[in-house]
């Protein structure tokens, strides 16, 4: 476990300064600059939750959130963040 939380850590570090190095280039559309700046920070915020130690902590219930949740989204907040994505996540491309 210590393992994944070390990689999550060394990715939402390369995540953030992915996105700094796109907003510093200022060659995104002001939409997509938008939600840039929107994901830097909840990176940001994620960052300060791992170094005051409440990294994968629900922001609602304050029960840990699973691992392979993490790992598919680093910066999520809430069991009702997650339960938002799935919803969104299951819906078909092509409606039938």
């Amino acid at each position: 476990m210590d393992q994944t939380f070390n990689d999550l850590y060394v990715e939402i570090v390369a995540m953030k300064k992915d996105l700094e190095e796109h907003l510093e280039k200022n060659q995104l559309s002001a939409h997509v600059k938008q939600l840039a700046k929107e994901e830097l920070s909840d990176i940001n915020n994620t960052l300060e939750k791992w170094n005051n130690g409440y990294y994968g902590i629900c922001e609602e219930t304050g029960n840990q959130l699973p691992v392979e949740l993490l790992s598919f989204q680093p910066t999520v907040r809430s069991f009702r963040e997650v339960n938002h994505l799935m919803k969104y996540l299951k819906k078909p491309v092509f409606p039938l």
